[in-house]
């Protein structure tokens, strides 16, 4: 069995790091917001997105490159419905990530049964990358 953390108290703090940056946030976002705190803020995004990249590749070796294709169907998913329930997008998160884990089940699910290597696999998940960009520029209809 491969573990994810090399000792348990590796496993605390990344467990104490992973709580402070989700209740950051909710201390951060507020309605007059600051240059600084919307750069804090998208600097706290990538920081997330670049620890995806490095979990998938770092502990599987696996070269996903749906990870920013990912986020964006979550948003969109969030967005459009908390728009459609008229309720504030935090309700609406849990519902993308259900939608973003069946998609990426599905694709991991398929790369697994057919045995794909790590350069099959990049390309799959760089084309479905740039099939998701290519929706997000022409859905403006929707948005």
């Amino acid at each position: 069995m491969t573990r994810v953390f090399g000792s348990s108290s590796d496993a605390k703090r990344a467990a104490v790091v992973v709580v402070v940056l989700a209740l950051l946030p909710l201390v951060i976002v507020e309605e007059g917001a600051t240059y600084q705190q919307r750069l804090f803020i998208t600097f706290l995004v990538f920081s997330l997105l670049a620890m995806a990249v490095n979990i998938v590749f770092g502990h599987t070796d696996q070269l996903f490159l749906f990870v920013g294709g990912l986020t964006g169907i979550s948003t969109y998913t969030t967005i459009l419905l908390s728009e459609a329930l008229g309720v504030t997008p935090w309700i609406a998160i849990p519902a993308g990530m259900v939608v973003v884990a069946v998609i990426a089940l599905i694709v991991s699910y398929v790369a697994a049964r057919l045995g794909m290597s790590i350069i099959v696999l990049a390309i799959l998940t760089l084309s479905l990358q740039l099939a998701a960009e290519e929706f997000f520029q022409g859905a403006r209809d929707i948005t």
